[in-house]
């Protein structure tokens, strides 16, 4: 999307990865963040205050096939930064596609 930025590095240049409700969920192809668009200033507030116990995703197909497309990508790096690891710490903010090997 030419008039979606990315918030971390500021790039133009970025692929959809898949929608859910009124959302786009993209894929930076410079620095590879994962982020939504349309991006809310206040989203930190909507995401906090937010009830989860009816959350549901809507387009199951699309989500899991984005699911793949990125472990695909990424698991074979991430296998291999991690195959003499004795633990994990797992950082993300909703998906949880960041990784720490030690």
């Amino acid at each position: 999307m030419k008039d979606a930025i990315c918030p971390l590095c500021g790039s133009y240049e970025n692929e959809k990865s898949f929608s859910e409700k009124n959302y786009d969920v993209l894929a930076c192809k410079s620095c590879e963040l994962f982020f939504i668009y349309p991006y809310e200033n206040d989203i930190h507030e909507k995401v906090s205050t937010n009830k989860y116990d009816n959350l549901e995703i809507i387009a199951p197909y699309n989500h899991y096939a984005a699911s793949k497309r990125y472990y695909k990508k990424y698991f074979p790096s991430i296998e291999n930064e991690c195959k003499n690891a004795i633990s994990l710490l797992d950082v993300g903010c909703g998906t949880g596609y960041r990784l720490y090997a030690r």
